[in-house]
């Protein structure tokens, strides 16, 4: 049946390119089965249109949690370099401090050996004129 309208249909289209007519034929109503399959095929184009619009939204979704993803990595690379410029800061301060403590110490220990020295070579002085005060002293008396 079908192969038969196809060749009438053939022979109409031949005739009307031959005369330079066109073939017009009023649209035919669809039937029950082909209205049906109208409507599945228009239920499955909803049905594709509402999974797109989910997938786009899904896919925003996904895309603004990595944005924010990415911008907390970033904040902690940067703190992560923040703490590590704080920790040689630290670590040049300690070295400057146990350098300044150390000479410090340095110059304190001269000192009391300075003062030590002093301190022997006056009593080496009393010692020595000790004796010749003693005499003085005795021949005063």
């Amino acid at each position: 049946v079908l192969e038969a309208e196809i060749a009438q249909l053939r022979s109409k289209f031949v005739e009307s390119v031959e005369s330079g007519t066109i073939l017009r034929e009023p649209a035919r109503e669809p039937s029950a089965g082909g209205r049906r399959s109208q409507e599945e095929q228009q239920n499955t184009k909803e049905a594709i249109a509402l999974n797109v619009q989910s997938l786009r939204a899904e896919l925003l979704q996904e895309q603004q949690v990595q944005a924010q993803k990415d911008e907390k990595t970033q904040e902690v690379s940067r703190l992560e370099e923040m703490a590590s410029h704080l920790t040689d800061e630290c670590d040049a301060l300690w070295r400057s401090v146990t350098f300044e403590k150390r000479r410090s110490a340095e110059a304190a220990a001269q000192s009391c050996e300075a003062i030590l020295e002093m301190q022997a070579q006056l009593r080496q002085r009393v010692s020595d004129n000790l004796p010749h005060v003693a005499g003085d002293r005795h021949e005063v008396s």
